[in-house]
């Protein structure tokens, strides 16, 4: 049996698990704690940028469907 492709809900929960994990374990006093800190907010940041876009570009096909429809 062939493996099946992860669907984009699979690989959206692995990236934020992975991502909600970056800082998981990491001591007050570990000298990496700001940097971490640091790129897991990118990385937050780099995944609310790249949905908003997505969402945005859902809604524009979702208008460009109706004005479609309204043509007819």
């Amino acid at each position: 049996m062939a493996d099946r492709q992860p669907s984009l809900a699979d690989i959206c929960v692995f990236v934020l698990a992975e991502v909600n994990a970056m800082d998981a374990g990491v001591a007050d006093d570990d000298p990496l704690q700001y940097q971490i800190w640091r790129l897991k907010a990118a990385a937050e940041k780099a995944i609310g940028d790249g949905m908003a876009i997505a969402r945005q570009i859902s809604d524009t096909v979702k208008v460009m469907k109706r004005d479609q429809e309204a043509m007819k």
